[in-house]
């Protein structure tokens, strides 16, 4: 029974943690831009309170990385630009967007949206 215990919990200890990612849908309220670094060169205020739970993602802001601050591996300043391009359609247009939110990439403690989708008209 020890044996099975202690394989258990070493098998538990070699899994590697992943970083929590959280799929939120929400709209645009506010869109930031920086000429620096900070808040990874743009910044969105959600048009309603996200639930960031089971990630350590504060739920006021969400950075589209736009000046690729993290370095994020498969990630560029170009692929920033073109979830700021949804993001400001989204705004224009009044349709709400599937944030896939990432809390191991952060920016001045804003986690970065990996993955930004525009979500199809309801009706």
């Amino acid at each position: 029974m020890k044996k099975i215990l202690v394989g258990l919990l070493i098998a538990f200890v070699a899994i590697p943690a992943g970083a929590a990612t959280k799929k939120v849908y929400t709209g645009v309220n506010r869109i930031l831009m920086s000429d620096s670094n900070e808040y990874g060169g743009c910044l969105i205020q959600p048009s309603k309170r996200i639930y960031t739970s089971g990630t350590t993602c504060p739920f006021k802001y969400i950075s589209l990385d736009c000046a690729n601050a993290t370095g994020g591996e498969g990630s560029s300043k170009a692929d920033g630009q073109r979830r700021l391009d949804l993001a400001l359609l989204a705004r224009l247009t009044s349709t709400e967007l599937a944030f896939t939110i990432n809390d191991a990439r952060k920016v001045n403690g804003w986690c970065v949206a990996d993955r930004v989708e525009m979500l199809p008209e309801a009706g």
